[in-house]
């Protein structure tokens, strides 16, 4: 007699005697067929590795998985533990790629001032509409430096427009500032620092993400 389905957030898991059937909501990529180095996964405290994987109409997949076997020395090409908690983090993350592939095309121009932001305002904006907070602090960081040498590399020739020429040193000095933060946070990646740091922020010492 077969048995009923457990319900683990979208999904629907049926285990068998020989077999774990995953009827998931959507796809996961890092769920892959292999020969060598499989990966282990992991649910209600036994193993497996994956067999199959057959996509359905409507985004669903449906993963074959079989038990792990006692005698295999393949060593494991890592680790998945499924159950709700990899479910709910699975989905937000599907849920902010969703929300990046519309709204990027309209955000990736504000990249350079959006990566002025406080890092971690850049993660909540990640969560509601899909900004990169990596990606938009080093397109910030690229604006800054050209921004604040070209102010300060065109001070001699405000000198020759009268309107400009009385705020040639709040210019240069403006383009020095911009400078020295796109130099300071380009060093914080440099040092693989994760946190993605937003106008002058490095000033508050290291951050945690």
């Amino acid at each position: 007699m077969p048995r009923a389905p457990i319900q683990i957030g979208r999904d629907r898991v049926v285990v068998g005697e020989d077999r774990l059937v995953v009827d998931a909501a959507v796809d996961m990529p890092d769920w892959e067929v292999r020969n060598y180095r499989r990966r282990r996964h992991v649910f209600q405290g036994q193993s497996y590795f994956l067999s199959r994987r057959m996509p359905k109409p409507g985004g669903r997949v449906v993963y074959i998985l079989e038990h792990w076997p006692d005698d295999d020395d393949d060593q494991a090409g890592g680790t998945i533990v499924y159950d709700e908690d990899y479910v709910r983090a699975r989905d937000r993350g599907h849920r902010r790629y969703v929300a990046g592939q519309l709204t990027i095309p309209f955000l990736i121009w504000f990249y350079p001032l959006l990566g002025l932001l406080p890092g971690r305002l850049k993660y909540y904006l990640r969560e509601r509409v899909g900004l990169h907070p990596e990606n938009s602090s080093f397109a910030s960081i690229l604006f800054e430096f050209v921004a604040g040498v070209s102010a300060i590399g065109m001070n001699p020739a405000l000198a020759r427009i009268p309107e400009l020429s009385p705020h040639r040193g709040k210019i240069a000095l403006a383009g020095l500032v911009l400078v020295v933060d796109s130099i300071a946070r380009y060093h914080k990646r440099l040092a693989e620092d994760p946190y993605p740091y937003g106008f002058y922020e490095w000033l508050l010492g290291r951050r945690k993400l």
